[in-house]
């Protein structure tokens, strides 16, 4: 359950964290998985296994060898039979019909425990046995109480049949909950076999020729949903002229039982559930529970368990494998293997238990498929959650809480590497900062250093810009990186100038401290923009020249007395937007070329106020271009008379006064090269 990559710590912290998550996974799906295999009665999977395979196999061939004969309540209405015995005149002339048409065996699932009202039917019945010589009769092997104890105690069938048939088998079934049969039952300590087993003996079924084969455990391999195997009503088996045709019962093994059809289904107490029961709703009658049994020995197809300690091993691996192997995988992909695992347990169980007749507890290992799952689903759901919030707080030192949350979608942001983007910088300094640090103890420092940070760097995530670094007292950002921003060039100057009115107000509600004069540098160029840290550390920063430039931008300012220079490359989009005047060219120590550096004033329209002092800069300006020192020199003084601070003004003063000591050469034409900045 992978999310995207998007931790900044390094590779081998992270296999090793989720090789955590997956071995804990591992282990817990292990451990859940024994306690659903061995909680059958509080969850019952093995049952629920076996009774899905009989639900999913859609067809199967049905053994011809067994018919069964119903005795049912049509019969009981054909032959005018009282509800509780029918006259066993009628079991003698069955008898002798299956003796006629050579049934290869006779197995009655009806109990003949003593004689009947009518004597003669008695004999009639008995001659019909022993004729017929392949019957096998039926008996209970019951638990009693006697004298306080528990002991199992033989009901034979009566004494004459007994005696006149081929053998005889008890009627019990293995019924367990809710009064489903699912399991053989024959057992090898008991003197009377089942009688599923003494017709299989008879007929010669080799797997039912040793009486120690009678101890293996066997489950009843279900051909089909109630009524599958072959089978007519008892007046119809009699009746050769409205009932069945001669022959029909050829070569056949015929079962006779009661098929309870009177009350709720369910509820007759020679009917139970079979696995296809929960699907169909039908219930098997007692006497098509034997012929499957029967069946099965004869076919040698009943279903056995897989070894426990096969289907241990299988469970601790399934667990395994899942619990370790999901935490690894992205959602996508954990979910697509989940299914596709399930989808394969569910047919290969299907596959063991219809091709070689083997069943096992499969959903347990399908519940270990959706255990790993959700381990993995929870796991790393909370790795992604701590990653998320490692990244919101990153992004948040360098943008505003909405804006970071807005790029919570680029995990690829924290990813060592950079692009090369235009972007728009800003520089600022604060002046005399180490004065101030002199003067103010080290929390006092702290303090007034954190207040101002607050105030200054709201006003660049109020402009949608991005702080790079905090670099001692200097503050470091960006606008049109990560995020592309049309209108970046515009917000950062307009940051820069709020920056300047937040630190007016700061300075005026700190009147105690001293003020904290803020230098300011813009300029717009190509930069390389990402994270120049490594997996282990990230930092998001950008590198270039432009970078370079507007740090010598903000330089510049201690050197003109003023406090925001930008470059034309910056101010030339949005010239109309903001009140600026021009400071001349200027050419800054590591670079070739001479940049024309502006001072920004404020939001347009500018103050008509300024405009006497403004335009004797701008002719002083032009008449030092002009190589006319002393107009120029006339025209800045006319302007520090008008503006007495003016910063640029004086500079220039100063330069003039350095010419005349120093001309400067033929094709100057009034840019100033900077050797320190």
């Amino acid at each position: 359950m992978k999310p995207q990559d998007s931790s900044p710590t390094h590779p081998t912290l992270k296999v090793l964290r989720h090789r955590r998550g997956s071995i804990a996974g591992a282990g817990l799906t292990v451990i859940l998985g024994l306690l659903l295999l061995f909680l059958e009665r509080a969850l019952p999977l093995d049952t629920l296994s076996n009774d899905l395979v009989f639900a999913f196999r859609k067809h199967h061939v049905i053994p011809q060898e067994a018919v069964i004969v119903y005795l049912d309540e049509n019969s009981l209405s054909e032959l005018q039979k009282d509800s509780n015995r029918l006259n066993r005149r009628f079991h003698a002339q069955l008898v002798d019909r299956l003796g006629r048409d050579n049934a290869r065996a006779v197995i009655f699932d009806i109990l003949f425990y003593g004689p009947s009202e009518d004597p003669a039917a008695d004999e009639e019945f008995t001659r019909a046995i022993r004729q017929n010589g392949k019957v096998i009769l039926a008996g209970e092997n019951l638990e009693i109480r006697d004298e306080g104890q528990r002991q199992k105690k033989l009901f034979e069938p009566y004494a004459p049949f007994k005696s006149a048939a081929a053998g005889w088998g008890t009627v019990q079934l293995a019924v367990g909950q809710e009064n489903a049969v699912r399991r053989h039952l024959h057992d090898d300590s008991e003197i009377v076999p089942s009688l599923s087993w003494a017709a299989a003996e008879m007929i010669g079924a080799p797997h039912a020729l040793l009486r120690e084969n009678r101890s293996l455990a066997r489950w009843i391999n279900y051909y089909g949903e109630p009524g599958s195997i072959p089978n007519v009503s008892f007046h119809q088996a009699i009746g050769e002229e409205n009932g069945v045709a001669p022959g029909f019962f050829k070569n056949k093994v015929v079962f006779i039982g009661a098929q309870p059809t009177t009350g709720y289904t369910g509820t007759a107490k020679d009917e139970f559930k079979s696995p296809l029961t929960f699907w169909t709703g039908r219930y098997a009658p007692g006497v098509e529970i034997h012929a499957t049994c029967f069946l099965n020995l004869v076919h040698g197809d009943w279903l056995t368990r897989m070894p426990s300690p096969l289907q241990l091993g299988l469970v601790i691996l399934t667990g395994a494998l899942a619990g370790f192997g999901l935490v690894m995988l992205r959602p996508f992909a954990a979910a697509g293997l989940t299914l596709f695992s399930i989808l394969a347990i569910t047919l290969a169980a299907c596959f063991l238990a219809w091709r070689y007749y083997v069943t096992l507890s499969w959903l347990v290992l399908v519940m270990q498929c959706a255990i790993a799952f959700l381990w993995a689903l929870i796991f790393n759901s909370i790795q992604w959650y701590v990653q998320r919030e490692f990244m919101l707080k990153t992004l948040s030192t360098h943008l505003s809480p909405a804006r970071a949350k807005v790029l919570m979608g680029k995990p690829e942001l924290l990813r060592p590497g950079a692009e090369l983007q235009c972007i728009s910088i800003l520089f600022t300094d604060i002046a005399n900062f180490s004065k101030i640090a002199e003067k103010l103890p080290p929390n006092t420092l702290a303090e007034l250093l954190n207040r101002y940070f607050e105030a200054s760097i709201s006003c660049i995530h109020q402009t949608e810009g991005t702080v790079v670094k905090l670099i001692g007292d200097a503050i470091f950002a960006i606008w049109n990186a990560p995020e592309s921003q049309e209108n970046h060039h515009y917000q950062a100057c307009r940051a820069a100038l709020l920056l300047q009115e937040n630190l007016l107000r700061f300075d005026a509600a700190h009147k105690d401290l001293p003020q904290m004069r803020t230098r300011v540098g813009l300029h717009t160029g190509m930069a390389c923009v990402g994270n120049f840290g490594s997996s282990a550390r990230f930092d998001y920063t950008a590198i270039g020249d432009s970078v370079n430039l507007s740090s010598r931008l903000e330089g510049l300012n201690k050197f003109l007395g003023t406090e925001i220079l930008v470059s034309d490359a910056i101010l030339g989009p949005v010239a109309d937007r903001f009140d600026a005047r021009s400071l001349g060219r200027f050419q800054f120590k590591g670079f070739e070329r001479f940049i024309e550096v502006f001072e920004l004033l404020g939001i347009r329209p500018q103050d008509s106020s300024s405009e006497m002092w403004r335009t004797s800069f701008a002719r002083a300006l032009q008449e030092l271009h002009n190589r006319n020192l002393d107009a120029a020199e006339d025209a800045f003084r006319k302007t520090v008379a008008g503006r007495p601070d003016d910063g640029p003004s004086v500079f220039y003063l100063e330069q003039i006064a350095e010419f005349r000591k120093c001309p400067p050469p033929e094709n100057w034409s009034g840019e100033i090269e900077l050797k320190e900045k």
